[in-house]
């Protein structure tokens, strides 16, 4: 079951995926490597920049770091529920990744609980 199923019906899922820049992403992966794992998701967001704007702008976009966010929100536009997930500067990005750790944070934050794993025949 994909947790996309998993938002109550009538709610609104928004996805941002926000990266670092090149340049950008080689001065957060060394500072990343001389601070301690807990800070290193903070540098990551310090520098990020959403993936669309960097295109617009023709910057050209590194391919390690990055972080996602996810916002359910009401057909009203009410924020409900907020998920994020940030991805190490050390660490390559993955956007599928990054969505689903995001969402399922989403969902725990407004109490929907996981549906138990399925088990496989034997």
């Amino acid at each position: 079951m994909s947790r996309e199923r998993q938002v109550p019906e009538g709610l609104k899922v928004e996805i941002t995926h926000s990266r670092l820049p090149a340049d950008d992403g080689f001065l957060a992966m060394k500072l990343a490597l001389t601070r301690p794992p807990s800070e290193r998701a903070f540098r990551v967001r310090q520098y990020a920049a959403p993936d669309h704007k960097l295109r617009e702008a023709n910057i050209p976009i590194a391919t390690k770091g990055g972080v996602t966010e996810v916002f359910v929100l009401t057909a009203d536009g009410i924020l409900v529920g907020r998920g994020r997930a940030t991805c190490s500067p050390l660490d390559a990005y993955n956007k599928h990744v990054g969505r689903a750790i995001a969402l399922g944070r989403a969902l725990k934050d407004m109490g929907v609980e996981k549906p138990p794993k399925e088990k496989k025949a034997a």
